[in-house]
């Protein structure tokens, strides 16, 4: 008699093979307005459709912090209780495909940091209430030399602790904009992290080279665009709408690209020098004029920063100051940055306060006539962050 043993009932047929997301949350789900999930002692409550969304936009922000390498290389943690932003962390990260290590929220300090030496995630959600356990486990592997993730509360920013607000963030603040959710496609994000996606119907794109000619395959150029959603112009503007077409009719989009041969499209950087900062444009000259007229700067340069916290670009200013810098000490120069970017707040604008910060240098790096080189201070900026980000990652708590 064999030792195998069947089920005396016939066999269904298997969904296909798709990703977890897809599956529990589908672009077109049969009762959209229906609760997927209630809150039993607040009443709060969530939509199948709002929970799609939500987690979509949590997922598109986790893909930009953490620059997602490929499928199933990135895990996160979640050390919560069941609650419904539980569900919607859990989800987000399986939008991405970033693997979902669920730590029981009963576990003591050493054995959260079993799970966390065995998973090193880079990414960490954790609820406040139980914060000091995480807090037990990551000192229990920072003795042993081992990195921490990054932190971030699993809960709405109004219900962290006040005292704990400064240590770290609400996963809220990962939440991408709506509208970046229109064109997200959880497949190119699995196969494809970093593309902004492919084109939608009636489009067409290429990427050009300096002398606006066409690339090749794969090479960084400005991102071109021809469709019928595209503007035919600037109203009563010839001489905007000549420089933002070429000769033969495609938008010029200020963003440098690669198409890859699927046509999966890469953002790499930016030729405009204008900032976007949450959808508001932020030209870099409004900002250069008025720290100009401030008495303690000589020369300024403006340029946008990407932050992978807040998924857009922020304002910052580089100042050589009036005074020499070799005249000032550590803690002048930092209350000089301080009192620059308190003034500029005071007198524009909230979309364009200088909330990446204000760095003094000895120099603003310029060509022969005179033009600022902000590709220099863009490749400075990045060098900056890309360092202050691995040192985030293997900080201390």
């Amino acid at each position: 008699m064999s030792a195998i043993v069947n089920s005396p009932l016939p066999d269904i047929p298997l969904p296909l093979l798709q990703s977890f997301f897809s599956y529990y949350l589908p672009a077109k789900p049969r009762y959209p307005d229906y609760a997927a999930l209630t809150d039993g002692v607040t009443g709060r409550r969530i939509t199948v459709a709002r929970l799609r969304n939500d987690s979509l936009r949590l997922g598109l922000g986790i893909q930009r912090l953490l620059t997602l390498p490929g499928p199933q290389q990135t895990v996160a943690v979640i050390y919560s209780p069941n609650t419904v932003d539980f569900a919607q962390i859990f989800f987000g990260c399986q939008a991405v495909k970033v693997v979902t290590s669920l730590a029981n929220a009963s576990y003591t300090a050493s054995e959260l940091a079993h799970q966390l030496r065995d998973g090193e995630p880079s990414i960490a959600f954790v609820h406040p209430s139980i914060y000091d356990a995480y807090l037990g486990a990551i000192k229990l592997l920072e003795s042993e030399g081992k990195s921490s993730p990054k932190l971030f509360w699993a809960v709405p920013r109004s219900e962290v602790p006040r005292e704990l607000l400064e240590g770290a963030k609400s996963y809220e603040v990962l939440l991408v904009d709506e509208a970046a959710v229109l064109n997200f496609e959880v497949a190119d994000a699995i196969s494809n992290p970093g593309s902004v996606g492919r084109l939608y119907p009636c489009l067409q794109a290429q990427v050009v080279d300096e002398d606006l000619k066409p690339a090749k395959v794969g090479e960084p150029g400005e991102l071109c665009l021809k469709g019928p959603t595209v503007m035919k112009g600037y109203w009563r503007n010839e001489e905007a709408t000549k420089a933002s077409f070429t000769p033969d009719g495609w938008y010029r989009s200020g963003d440098i690209a690669h198409i890859d041969s699927k046509g999966h499209i890469y953002i790499v950087d930016r030729l405009k020098e204008l900032i976007k900062y949450k959808g508001f444009q932020v030209p870099p000259a409004d900002l250069e004029k008025l720290l100009l007229t401030h008495p303690k700067v000589g020369d300024v340069a403006v340029i946008g920063i990407h932050s992978r916290e807040f998924a857009t670009e922020l304002p910052r200013a580089y100042v050589v100051p009036a005074a020499s810098m070799n005249m000032m000490n550590a803690k002048e120069r930092d209350e000089l940055s301080h009192e620059l970017v308190t003034w500029v707040e005071e007198n524009v604008a909230n979309h364009k306060r200088l909330r990446g910060g204000c760095i003094l240098i000895d120099t603003i790096p310029k060509s022969a006539a005179g033009k600022i080189l902000r590709k220099q201070l863009r490749a400075m900026a990045k060098a900056e962050q890309d360092e202050a980000y691995r040192g985030t990652l293997g900080a201390k708590l």
